[in-house]
């Protein structure tokens, strides 16, 4: 989605600084770009969940096709939900530079521009404890979990002395196998 709807109309704006697509693709750039970052992140955290709970609780039944279903929903709704400010703040507007006017596109939060709005700042808020400082955590807890699991678990095939000993004969086996190999082609 960033790629194919944001990359490329963003170059251009920063190249010229200017913004030719006009107010409704201003708020839908805005809209895209936090909606990829929410899902990305959300998706993100999922899927560390449903691996620390397949190695922690192996003997638990898989989720079903529609829990599955269920997340991802909730993922976009949530995501969704998240980026919807940026529909209803984003607008554009012209701006007076030395080489002539300009149009820029930008947030105008209803209780002030950006970086002097209250409501911006809340907003900024959540959006980093739900997509930086919550994912962070959770994928930190899930993943170190699962690595202790892993480290301590004996795993199958682990070398004991007796699989030692009983490879070191094998290797001997073959060993004699290959040299009498050797003498009958000799």
């Amino acid at each position: 989605m960033v790629s194919s709807l944001n990359v490329t109309f963003n170059y251009i704006y920063m190249l010229d600084n200017d913004w030719p697509f006009g107010e409704l693709y201003c708020k839908i750039l805005q809209f895209i770009a936090t909606l990829s970052i929410s899902a990305w992140v959300f998706t993100l955290m999922a899927i560390s969940i449903d691996r620390y709970v397949a190695i922690m609780k192996p003997l638990k039944t898989c989720m079903s096709k529609r829990c599955n279903l269920g997340i991802a929903a909730f993922i976009w709704i949530t995501s969704i939900a998240i980026s919807c400010p940026m529909l209803f703040f984003f607008t554009t507007g012209e701006v007076e530079l030395k080489d002539g006017t300009r149009i820029v596109c930008y947030a105008e939060w209803p209780d002030g521009p950006t970086n002097h709005s209250q409501q911006e700042n809340v907003y900024n808020t959540i959006f980093m404890i739900l997509t930086y400082i919550l994912s962070i955590i959770s994928m930190t807890v899930t993943y170190s979990r699962v690595g202790i699991e892993l480290w301590d678990s004996k795993t199958i095939g682990e070398y004991t002395p007796r699989h030692v000993e009983n490879v070191r004969s094998i290797e001997n086996d073959d060993m004699m196998m290959v040299m009498v190999l050797m003498f009958a082609v000799c």
